[in-house]
């Protein structure tokens, strides 16, 4: 049999993966290939490309490296939306005024809002793989 060898762009993807340790979610992955190959890469190219590499045997388990991708997603577009509910100039006020517990308070409800919408994004697709990329 003869060895298969990743393809340029495969290198690329198990570089920035490599360079990123335990922190290579989707969006760090994109960012890293942009950063340090100067690569726009979308999630699409970026899904398929962990499909060729785990055929390939170089990566273990796809559909544990798309849930942790679309985790990754959700998480900043559930952070996104808490953050556009947050009052920042209320926020500001509180801070100014040296209400340091209201501000403290209103933060904690934004990351409460940040883990509902985090929730209601992923909830029930845990390990269902047609679920999960169905969501983006």
């Amino acid at each position: 049999m003869t060895p298969i060898y990743p393809g340029e762009f495969e290198q690329m993807v198990l570089l920035a993966i490599l360079q990123l340790e335990g922190d290579a979610y989707a969006l760090s992955v994109i960012r890293e290939l942009d950063k340090s190959a100067g690569r726009r890469v979308s999630r699409g190219a970026l899904y398929k490309t962990l499909e060729r590499l785990e055929d390939k045997g170089f990566v273990l388990n796809v559909d544990q490296a798309i849930d942790r991708v679309v985790r990754s997603i959700l998480s900043w577009e559930a952070c996104e939306k808490a953050a556009e509910e947050l009052d920042t100039n209320a926020l500001m006020k509180e801070l100014a005024a040296r209400k340091t517990a209201s501000a403290e308070d209103m933060m904690r409800h934004a990351v409460v809002s940040a883990q509902k919408h985090f929730d209601d994004m992923y909830g029930g697709c845990e390990n269902d793989l047609n679920c999960i990329t169905s969501i983006v």
